[in-house]
């Protein structure tokens, strides 16, 4: 099960196994800014098309992706962590990407 979680609830990956850091300061974090909240979609958008054809191919964040796949085989469960959450989040698209490609 992939659970994404706000990080604004105060969550950390310290306070317990299975919760990776997605948002900008991690691999997978989205470079594109969400400048006004009427963009959300268009961010999320660029955001996909981003991640499966250029952050795919990148070493670091096939390390991470590799890294949550792993964890999610052996435990059964994840937490993804960022900041946009109930809100559409690119978070969504890792999310899908993991279901898409199990171990």
């Amino acid at each position: 099960m992939i659970t994404i979680l706000n990080a604004h609830s105060g969550v950390r990956p310290s306070d317990r196994p299975g919760i990776f850091w997605c948002d900008r300061h991690s691999p997978v974090g989205n470079p594109f800014r969400l400048l006004d909240d009427a963009d959300r979609s268009k961010v999320c958008s660029q955001y996909k098309v981003w991640f499966y054809d250029i952050a795919i191919k990148d070493q670091k964040v096939q390390e991470y992706l590799e890294t949550m796949r792993q964890y999610l085989k052996a435990n059964g469960y994840i937490y993804l962590l960022c900041w946009c959450v109930p809100k559409q989040c690119h978070v969504e698209t890792i999310a899908e990407w993991l279901e898409a490609n199990p171990l």
